[in-house]
């Protein structure tokens, strides 16, 4: 009797120890988990603050050549001695940090770095590169409203007046709208048809959409709601009434807006979305211009013509950068004769009074900063503007005799004043970058 109530209690001893060996193990199990998830967040807060140190970095960067562009402008002489390709030198590089160290680095350039390593406070991986983007075609001119849409004040042309009012060759607003909507319809055809050859199943899905469709709602989506379209913009109109999609009637102010688009959906807009931009800018860079951007100012353009010309502007040997807009003036209307400088200069007036600039200086910025610590990455994509500052007219000194005095004293005199003072262009001078659109991913 007694033997089987020992065997009844060592089955109960083993039955509790192995209750609490489970429990044990669950415990240090969870208190694992817990750990490693404090670690991960501690990583990730830490990737997330290198990603804001080189976006800061970035931004300084700007502001440094912000303020290079403006003393740039006030000293003449200094702008003719310093080309674009130098200027762009104080944001194009990237910056990487650790800094690397290569074999064909100088002793003591690594001997320095190793120091400033050794001293540094700050732990894991910063990636940070600038984009110039003010190339990039702007969807929002797409949008038929009055006034028009402007981010920023216009620059002063360059244009000689009557040379633009000799040329008789006007192009109205209407017709530049239409041909920002032509250009985006060839730039979305291009990589809509080569998807349509190489996808099979791209091809079954979207084999009867068409691209002229697609742009023409984007117009729609973002015109006023009173404007008079052309009937295929209206029998979108009627599938918007349904009341399953709403049309913002306003300028869209991100690319992920477009997602919202009843006949856009993920993959249309992966398509474009890094070919167009939302945001304003001081002038598209003549620079970085695309072939899709060049048919925009100069429709007639022949296939021949925009092969020369970035053969011409992007030869490997000698690149040649247009430090000013007369340069760019000067290929077309001297080295490749497409138009003259009457018909240039008329052009370049009537896409700045529709709301459409051209100009050789960077203004329209994408910064990718990457942190990493540990298994953690942290990546933040910024759009960052660089805008024209309002142009302030000069206040009269009140010491200065005013103009009603200057013209008793003397007509001839006033009107030479007067001409002079038409002559003298405002100094463009350019606000700090402000980031305008921010992706965290």
């Amino acid at each position: 009797m007694r033997s089987n109530q020992k065997g009844v209690a060592i089955l109960f001893v083993l039955t509790a120890i192995t209750l609490l060996t489970i429990v044990l193990v669950d415990f240090s199990f969870e208190s694992y988990i817990n750990k490693l998830r404090a670690y991960n967040s501690q990583d990730q807060l830490q990737a997330r603050l290198n990603a804001e140190a080189g976006l800061k970095f970035a931004l300084l960067r700007l502001e440094i050549y912000q303020k290079a562009r403006n003393l740039m402008e006030k000293n003449k002489n200094l702008k003719k001695r310093i080309g674009i390709k130098d200027l762009n030198e104080i944001w194009s590089v990237p910056f990487i940090y650790p800094f690397p160290i290569g074999n064909e680095t100088k002793l003591e350039m690594r001997a320095s770095i190793e120091k400033f390593m050794e001293n540094s406070l700050l732990e894991g991986e910063i990636l940070t590169e600038i984009q110039n983007v003010s190339h990039l075609i702007n969807i929002n001119l797409l949008r038929m409203a009055k006034p028009k849409i402007k981010s920023f004040p216009r620059q002063t042309s360059n244009s000689n007046s009557d040379s633009d009012e000799s040329s008789g060759q006007k192009i109205s607003s209407d017709k530049i709208i239409l041909n920002l909507e032509r250009r985006l319809v060839d730039l979305f055809r291009q990589k809509f048809d080569q998807r349509l050859q190489e996808d099979d199943d791209f091809f079954r899905k979207y084999s009867d959409i068409e691209p002229e469709m697609l742009i023409k709602e984007i117009k729609f989506y973002v015109s006023d709601v009173d404007k008079d379209f052309e009937p295929e913009i209206d029998n979108i109109r009627s599938e918007y009434a349904s009341g399953d999609f709403f049309a913002k009637h306003a300028p869209l102010e991100s690319i992920s807006e477009l997602y919202l688009l009843k006949s856009w959906d993920d993959e249309l807009v992966n398509m474009i979305k890094d070919e167009i931009t939302v945001h304003g800018v001081v002038a598209i860079d003549l620079n970085k211009i695309t072939e899709q951007g060049l048919k925009l100012l100069i429709p007639e353009i022949s296939d021949t013509e925009i092969k020369d010309f970035f053969e011409y502007r992007d030869d490997p040997d000698i690149p040649q950068y247009f430090n000013t807009v007369d340069e760019f003036k000067s290929y077309i209307i001297g080295t490749a004769k497409i138009l003259s400088p009457s018909e240039l200069n008329a052009r370049f007036k009537e896409f700045e009074e529709a709301g459409i600039e051209f100009g050789v200086y960077s203004s329209l910025f994408k910064i990718i900063s990457s942190g990493r610590y540990g298994r953690s990455e942290f990546t933040i994509d910024a759009f960052v503007e660089i805008p024209m500052a309002p142009a302030l007219e000069k206040t009269q000194n009140p010491n200065q005799p005013n103009q009603k005095e200057n013209r008793e004293e003397g007509r001839d005199n006033s009107d030479r004043n007067s001409r002079d003072r038409k002559k003298t262009k405002p100094l463009l001078q350019f606000l700090p970058p402000r980031i305008v659109e921010l992706i965290i991913y």
